[in-house]
């Protein structure tokens, strides 16, 4: 009986470690200031962004940055529509869908994108992936009243894509040949 509920455990721990793909942000080579000349609203469309490279260490940096680009609706999880005419802040939570040997970070270290503050959601590793287009499930909170509070959190792709977009990742072939962007 002992023997179960210490199996349980480590079961446990193993999946929270196998599964879990964010990374520190301590080896990171291409993103050291966190300075972008992004100029457009939510994530950057993939076609703008390199590819990861089969069996080669990556690191893709995908800018996020908040939005005024007029009313879009924002679809809460009972689908109601909310017109979002500014987002103040996005904070990421959560990234899942990722090519497998990459992990995740961002930067800023709060993970948080503010009025006229680019941050970047960092993708990096050695993928064995096949070569493809990734598109990624990222969970995030939005400031939507520029109080600060971040009213609508844990939203899912489906539910913000409108106003911000999708991030995906492209993983090319060992010899750099990447997929086009779809």
């Amino acid at each position: 009986m002992i023997l179960k509920p210490m199996l349980l455990g480590a079961f446990m721990a193993f999946c929270l470690v196998a599964f879990s793909q964010r990374c520190s942000t301590d080896s990171l080579q291409l993103y050291a200031s966190g300075d972008f000349n992004y100029q457009g609203t939510g994530f950057s469309d993939v076609s703008e962004l390199p590819c990861a490279t089969s069996g080669i260490y990556s690191e893709i940096v995908i800018p996020f940055t908040t939005y005024s680009g007029g009313a879009r609706a924002l679809t809460l999880d009972d689908s109601t529509s909310v017109p979002v005419s500014k987002v103040y802040a996005i904070r990421i939570d959560g990234v899942s869908g990722l090519p497998s040997g990459m992990c995740w970070t961002v930067k800023p270290a709060t993970s948080m994108a503010s009025d006229n503050v680019v941050g970047g959601l960092i993708i990096k590793g050695t993928t064995s992936a096949s070569v493809a287009q990734y598109p990624l499930d990222v969970t995030l909170s939005l400031d939507v009243q520029g109080s600060g509070i971040f009213g609508y959190t844990s939203l899912h792709p489906d539910n913000y894509r409108t106003v911000l977009g999708q991030p995906s990742v492209r993983v090319a072939d060992a010899n750099g040949n990447c997929p086009p962007a779809n």
